[in-house]
């Protein structure tokens, strides 16, 4: 697989060696191009496979929806890019073919009420759990503006922003850390056999 601390490494000290930096910079900014990295391209992939079997527009909006909650809440970090690739597929794709079938199979009135009982659980979460409640709140109500705005289907939209935020506030929870944990162990098992 990719070994992106790796080409991190390389990428930070061919650029920002000679600039002065001492070692805590420079490993700040190769974690971060690391992270930069490999969240470009477990996007690029769910976007690429959601193109092939149809749900692109909501693969978009749910993965936008949850990397804009996940700048404020952070989440937990698997031990490899291969396992946080993995999760990323296995989870972002199965949502949007999840969001894409209630949208055929639910009435409009039904998926706004359903989105608006998970939203309502989302915000009472946040603001009994995290500190900073306001930014929360705030990137939630930004990521639906910003979707309903840039897409024709409002339905969609609240649909598709509403399981991403909900899947990142997930993965910020135990359930999302258990699972994190539960395929570092399978994928490190794989590995050493």
């Amino acid at each position: 697989m990719i070994d992106l601390e790796n080409l991190s490494y390389r990428l930070t000290r061919h650029f920002f060696t000679g600039l002065g930096l001492d070692e805590a910079k420079m490993a700040r900014l190769e974690y971060g191009l690391s992270l930069m990295l490999g969240l470009s391209l477990g996007a690029i992939l769910c976007l690429l496979l959601s193109l092939f079997i149809g749900t692109l527009f909501f693969t978009a909006l749910i993965m936008s929806s949850s990397f804009s909650l996940r700048f404020f809440t952070g989440g937990t970090h698997s031990s490899t890019f291969s396992t946080c690739l993995f999760i990323t597929v296995a989870v972002f794709i199965p949502a949007s073919i999840l969001a894409r079938s209630l949208c055929l199979q639910m009435s409009t009135t039904h998926l706004h009420l359903f989105s608006g009982i998970i939203m309502l659980f989302m915000v009472i979460y946040l603001l009994t759990t995290i500190k900073y409640k306001t930014l929360y709140i705030l990137a939630i109500n930004g990521a639906v503006l910003i979707a309903v705005y840039f897409s024709g289907n409002l339905t969609k939209a609240l649909l598709s922003v509403t399981l991403g935020c909900l899947i990142q506030i997930l993965m910020t929870a135990r359930p999302g850390a258990f699972l994190i944990q539960a395929v570092d162990k399978i994928v490190l098992k794989i590995n050493n056999q």
